[in-house]
Parts: C-alpha cells; structure tokens; sequence
C-alpha cells in the first residue's frame, strides 16, 4: 500500500467509505417498504375484530 501521506490512497480510503455508506444506506431503503405493511396489519386485526364481533 502506498503511504499515508499520499493523496491516491486517502482518496481510495473515501470511495471505500462511500460504497461504505451506500451499502448502509441500501437497508434504509429497504426499511420504507414495511412501514406500508404496518397500517395493513391494523386494519387486519380491525377486520378480525369485526368478524369477532360478527361471532358473537
């Protein structure tokens, strides 16, 4: 590797570290997909709620 001092390996060392964070930065964008799935599973349990009261 080549010294610290030398400007190509702190610039290979910011890449590393941008693909880094986009790597970080891929689950986050994987994240805002459940929350759509979160106001679904009320409205399930509303419905089974519903079919309960139906039961009764």
């Amino acid at each position: 590797r080549a010294g610290n001092g030398s400007p190509s390996g702190t610039k290979g060392w910011k890449l590393v570290q941008r693909q880094l964070r986009r790597a970080t930065k891929r689950p986050k964008t994987t994240q805002p997909p459940r929350p759509p799935e979160h106001p679904r599973r009320p409205r399930e349990k509303s419905g089974v709620r519903w079919g309960l009261a139906v039961g009764n």
